[in-house]
């Protein structure tokens, strides 16, 4: 039985398995240009004089309807759909994003701010609020009667590109007592954006196993937007959206050693040990993704689903405009960012070992027609760090997919790590995702201090 048209479009997410960005490794102080990411603020008074990312990418796939195992999904015969576990509840959800951060750099213009520019790719896609119990009646190959009441289910698939450029300046140096602040405008480009919102939507199925005679009845209203955008994967040009987005940030750190890293030499220059962490404790806090892309020569639709017809009608007109009644058409579609906040807290329990506790948290609803969100989290971090080496085993709870665990590390240019790959590996878990990135850092000089006094020799 072929997919049913109220259902056609949801699993184009479930295929993009792709989505939150670098579990773990933008916690660290050496994070450099990617620090931008979550709080521009950080990239100044960086461990970095310049620090130039070649490429870097993150995926993740959250859900709470699938749950799977990592050497599952290596043998030969694993099916997903047909052997995943499956967790169906009334109101089940699926989120993917992916993020590329393309030829990036930062470098400091003096000893109170710094500058970077980034290139960006990222796509977010979500199917929101389904009813995961017929969500194995809607799939190809399963002929069986079923009825859907209800629905009021949002489904967006967004694509775009950033160019931007990030600020950031020490707004204040008092002793014990340190405050920066960052701010980064982007011009974006959107692609392959499309959605649809639900309105009460019922569904009933009838399988008799004779196309002639089998029917859908349904009824309720239905919202498309964009849909073209989605069709056409082979021209990506053909439906273009353009807009400005924006984030903010500031991190304050609480010095209580301050005075051994702010000493003069013999000849009375100040040295400040940039390349050694000064602080004892330190707290962020960031608002990102601030902005829209519009799309002008897009066309929303809206439509009267209060009707019946065969599976040989469906078959022949696979179509919303040739089933279902038009009710009204607009032309432009307004596509969010995913507005998001962000809460850091790092604890420098020693000079090589940290904890740090992370939260993000979306400023978007699910419900919102078109939107783009990111999946609400809560990160505790511990990580070792040294100037080559840092090591972090992020222990996370992801809405939709729960308590997960996962393992990172940098090595010089290199970083890799996940989210998730722990809890993957030991049990059955509802997130997938995975990060790797090459840069080539320049760090701050070390201050030569022969007789390790603090002072500048």
């Amino acid at each position: 039985m072929k997919n049913k048209i109220l259902f056609a479009f949801t699993f184009f997410c479930l295929n993009f398995v792709n989505a939150q960005s670098y579990f773990g490794y933008l916690n660290d102080n050496y994070a450099g240009v990617h620090s931008v990411l979550n709080n521009p603020a950080n990239i100044v008074d960086s461990r970095y004089r310049a620090d130039i990312n070649l490429f870097s990418f993150s995926a993740l796939a959250t859900n709470d309807y699938y749950g799977v195992k990592f050497f599952d999904l290596v043998k030969s015969n694993y099916n997903f759909e047909r052997d995943a576990k499956q967790h169906p509840t009334n109101s089940n959800n699926f989120l993917t994003n992916f993020d590329v951060l393309g030829p990036s750099f930062m470098f400091n213009l003096n000893k109170k701010s710094s500058i970077a520019l980034f290139t960006r790719v990222r796509g977010i896609s979500h199917l929101s609020n389904i009813n995961g119990n017929t969500l194995n009646d809607v799939q190809d190959g399963n002929n069986a009667s079923y009825q859907v009441n209800n629905q009021n289910f949002s489904i967006a698939s967004n694509s775009w590109g950033e160019v931007g450029v990030s600020y950031a300046r020490i707004i204040m140096d008092k002793g014990q007592h340190f405050l920066k602040g960052g701010f980064s405008a982007k011009y974006l480009v959107g692609v392959y954006s499309g959605y649809a919102k639900a309105n009460n939507i019922n569904m009933a199925y009838n399988y008799t196993g004779n196309p002639n005679t089998s029917t859908y009845t349904s009824s309720g209203s239905l919202e498309v937007g964009n849909l073209n955008s989605l069709d056409n994967f082979d021209n990506p040009t053909d439906n273009i959206g353009t807009g400005f987005g924006a984030d903010l940030g500031f991190t304050y750190e609480y010095r209580p050693n301050h005075q051994k890293y702010n000493n003069s030499d013999k000849d009375g220059e100040t040295s400040y040990f940039k390349d050694q962490n000064k602080y004892k404790f330190k707290l962020g806090f960031s608002i990102t993704d601030i902005g829209a892309i519009n799309y002008n020569d897009a066309t929303v639709s809206f439509y009267d689903v209060n009707t019946t017809y065969t599976d040989a009608e469906y078959n022949a007109n696979s179509n919303f405009n040739s089933l279902y009644t038009t009710i009204n058409q607009i032309k432009s579609v307004k596509f969010k960012l995913p507005t998001a906040f962000h809460l850091n807290a790092d604890w420098k329990m020693n000079k090589r070992f940290y904890l740090n506790l992370n939260t993000d948290f979306s400023a978007v609803a699910a419900k919102v027609k078109n939107s783009s969100y990111i999946n609400n989290n809560v990160s505790l971090t511990p990580r070792y760090e040294v100037k080559w080496l840092s090591v972090y085993a992020p222990i996370s709870y992801l809405e939709y997919s729960g308590l997960q665990a996962g393992f990172g590390f940098r090595v010089g240019p290199l970083f890799v790590g996940s989210g998730s790959v722990v809890s993957a590996l030991l049990s059955e878990t509802r997130a997938i995702d995975g990060y790797l990135g090459l840069k080539i850092p320049i760090y701050q000089k070390k201050i030569k201090d022969i007789d390790f006094d603090k002072i500048k020799n």
